[in-house]
Formats: C-alpha cells, sequence, structure tokens
C-alpha cells in the first residue's frame, strides 16, 4: 500500500471508481483501498461506467482514476481511456493481474486466451 500513501500524498484526488464485484484479481486491492481510508471507492454498474466517471471526475479535478478486473475488465475502458487521452484528460487505468506465483502455477488462469479449448 506504500504506492497507495504516495499517491495520496502528492495527488488531491479522493475518489477512484471502480465496480462492486471486481474480479478476484483486483479485489484484494480495492479492500485494501477501503480501509485504509486514502481514497473513496465510487461503484458503478460496468467498467465503461466507471471509465466516464474518471474522465468527468478528472475534467473537474485535474485527475482521475477507474480500477477495473484483470483482461476483460481492461478491454471494456479501452474506448474511454482514448476518449479521455483525445480531450487531455488526465486517467490513471489500475488494472488487477496474476502474481508471479499464479502465473508459475497455473499459466491458463482465467480470463486469459487458451490454447486447445
Amino acid at each position: 500500500m506504500l504506492a497507495t500513501i504516495l499517491f495520496k500524498e502528492y495527488v488531491t484526488m479522493e475518489y477512484i471508481m471502480s465496480l462492486v464485484y471486481l474480479g478476484i484479481l483486483s479485489l484484494d486491492f480495492i479492500n485494501k483501498l477501503i480501509q485504509s481510508n486514502k481514497l473513496k471507492v465510487i461503484n458503478t454498474c460496468d467498467e465503461q461506467g466507471a471509465g466516464f466517471a474518471a474522465d468527468a471526475y478528472a475534467c473537474i479535478n485535474r485527475l482521475g482514476a477507474v480500477c477495473v478486473t484483470y483482461c476483460v475488465g481492461g478491454l471494456k475502458v479501452v474506448n474511454t481511456t482514448v476518449q479521455a487521452f483525445a480531450e487531455k484528460s488526465p486517467v490513471v487505468v489500475i488494472s488487477g493481474a496474476p502474481g508471479i506465483k499464479e502465473r508459475r502455477k497455473n499459466p491458463l488462469l482465467h480470463h486469459k486466451v487458451k490454447v486447445n479449448c
């Protein structure tokens, strides 16, 4: 959580956009974020809504952030991220990902393209 503490110290941002039920690869991060009381999590219905909300927040407050789950969630915020980029709206996308241990144990984790399905 050092990154969260440093982030909060240098950035005046109060909210991060996310979903109520993220994938298991992001859920631990969001739970720790909620418990730290550093940033408030705004829950949205889907990733695209979270991306647009982060863009709108960035337009007003100089920086927005969205947290999504690994792969599928990241793909759903591509359009909103490109829109924010085109409008020069600074949005940070935080995406969950499998850790090194998970990758070594099971290289064919869920939400990955599998060979010989």
